[in-house]
């Protein structure tokens, strides 16, 4: 069997379209406007040229090697394109082309099986692959996220397209990103194997609808030197009877797959936003050493909010030793009393919050620390910002996250894209933020 290969020197696009909307002509054209490096190969029977790039009559016509090919081709077809990639000793064949088992035809999908020889085939039925890294856009909807470290598996073309819409908005980088589809041979347990040996991915982020094998999967997510993150979809029978009806998925226990993910060590997640958050975090943070952290804020309510938030999922919000206390009366207000949360006050400044944190960071009896910020007509975003990253710097130091809940409007995400530079994870809201912590606490044992 042939090396699964997601970073290919050279693709057909196999159903390359003469005609501007057409899945065919919209792949050959995101692959193009991604600045993919490689060689690109049309393949049209009608032949000619699209896009300024000769077009050939078919993949045996192609002198040169092919490393992938993706497929748009009718569903009928499939099976002589990939019988052609076999012959052509073809790696990978994308077959982005739907009309198999979701609509009933499984008989199409063994067919696609008989003849593929040592071809490594993902999907059926998918949006296709992104790689930002390559870079390369090979999927019929174009947006190419930043580059980062969480790889991304999706069984739905269309989440998937949602997600990588959403990373950008989050600032939220990834490595690569694979719809599987049908995942008549590449499945999600393959590319565990394969993310872990992507230099690039730091963490694996998984939408599943179903698991084809499910002791291949838990043997290799035990075996993943990476943390892995899933949501599981189909948990209630209307879900079970959507994912049936959409990638052919046979559904199993919610609380089977609970167990299962228990098992082998996968955080689980119970909505794309809780999917994006953890995964953010743990590409870019340490993981919490017990279940002490500290909280910096520059607003009362909203440290008490986040003490309340942690607590509820287990978290502790200790007081700082006699020498932290020492080191937080001078950021925090004369009227207030230190400890933990610091509450600094709305005219906190820079060396304020960059000595609170630094202070609780150190502490030995705290595993992390939340940086909190309601944005007041007082509040210098900049200043904030660089005091957060410094605070970043040092729990990275010593081994412990620092995140941020920041609540405000505009200039707020604004800064997120700094802080996304500067790796340092920010949260809009309490609950997502107290939940994140709590996560990296249960994780520090992967």
């Amino acid at each position: 069997m042939s090396h699964l290969n997601l970073n290919p020197k050279s693709i057909a696009i196999v159903g390359a379209s003469h005609t501007p909307g057409k899945v065919g002509y919209n792949t050959l054209r995101n692959i193009l406007v991604s600045c993919y490096k490689g060689a690109v190969y049309p393949v049209n029977p009608k032949g000619g040229e699209i896009l300024g790039l000769k077009c050939y009559s078919s993949l045996l016509e192609i002198k040169n090697k092919i490393e992938m090919a993706v497929i748009t081709t009718p569903a009928v077809l499939v099976p002589s394109v990939i019988a052609d990639c076999a012959k052509k000793n073809v790696e990978t064949a994308v077959v982005i082309s739907s009309g198999f088992s979701e609509v009933g035809r499984p008989d199409l999908e063994k067919e696609l099986l008989k003849v593929k020889g040592d071809v490594r085939i993902i999907g059926p039925n998918v949006l296709g692959i992104k790689n930002p890294w390559g870079p390369l856009d090979a999927a019929f909807s174009y947006v190419m996220p930043k580059k980062g470290g969480i790889g991304l598996i999706s069984q739905s073309g269309a989440l998937l397209l949602g997600m990588a819409h959403l990373a950008n908005e989050e600032a939220i980088g990834l490595s690569l990103i694979v719809s599987v589809g049908n995942k008549i041979d590449v499945d999600d347990t393959d590319l565990i194997d394969y993310f872990n040996e992507d230099p690039h991915t730091k963490v694996i982020a998984m939408y599943l609808e179903q698991v084809n094998n499910g002791d291949r999967f838990i043997k290799a997510a035990k075996r993943s030197k990476k943390s892995i993150v899933a949501v599981k979809a189909g948990r209630s029978e209307a879900g079970l009877r959507a994912a049936a009806s959409h990638t052919g998925a046979m559904g199993g226990s919610d609380k089977i797959y609970d167990s299962a993910f228990r098992q082998a060590g996968i955080t689980r997640a119970f909505s794309v936003t809780e999917l994006f958050d953890y995964a953010n975090a743990l590409a870019l943070m340490p993981k919490v050493r017990g279940s002490r952290i500290g909280i910096v804020t520059n607003g009362g309510g909203l440290g008490i909010t986040i003490a309340d938030a942690c607590e509820s999922l287990g978290l502790e919000v200790p007081q700082p030793s006699s020498e932290i206390l020492k080191r937080l009366r001078d950021p925090v207000p004369k009227e207030i009393k230190p400890g933990n949360p610091a509450d600094l006050g709305g005219l906190a400044n820079f060396s304020d919050y960059r000595e609170a944190g630094k202070a609780l960071i150190e502490d030995n009896k705290i595993g992390g620390v939340i940086m909190a910020l309601v944005q007041t007509g007082l509040t210098k975003l900049e200043e904030y910002t660089s005091a957060t990253i410094e605070v970043a710097r040092r729990g990275k130091e010593l081994g412990k996250p620092t995140i941020g809940c920041w609540m405000g409007g505009k200039q707020i995400r604004d800064m997120r894209e700094i802080l996304a530079e500067s790796e340092v994870p920010i949260y809009p809201s309490v609950s997502r933020a107290a939940k994140v912590m709590a996560m990296l606490c249960s994780c520090y044992t992967k």
